[in-house]
């Protein structure tokens, strides 16, 4: 991020993920995102999150494995899922209405 546009923080995730796409851990010169860096560092330190995953979230990611019903998986709550959402609770309730 640019010095200019420090103050533009929207997404966390999109940091993060710059982050660890541009990070190298091979020394201490890596080039990364210190926005990103910082959140992956709280989430480990302050709330105990193992940032390398766990044997669930492949079942939301992997591309290559066979998705069972009893799968985990994440529904966004936000943007255009929760405009989706909407719609379709208030057509089930006029639906309901109408019958």
């Amino acid at each position: 991020i640019p010095a200019e546009h420090i103050w533009d923080i929207k997404c966390l995730h999109a940091h993060v993920a710059d982050h660890l796409c541009r990070s190298t851990n091979n020394d201490d010169d890596s080039v990364g995102n210190a926005i990103g860096e910082e959140a992956l560092r709280k989430l480990m330190e302050e709330r105990g999150v193992d940032i390398l995953g766990t044997e669930y979230c492949c079942q939301q990611c992997d591309v290559d494995r066979e998705r069972k019903s009893t799968d985990w998986s994440y529904v966004p709550k936000k943007n255009r899922q929760g405009l989706r959402s909407t719609r379709k609770r208030r057509k089930e309730l006029r639906d309901t209405e109408e019958s």
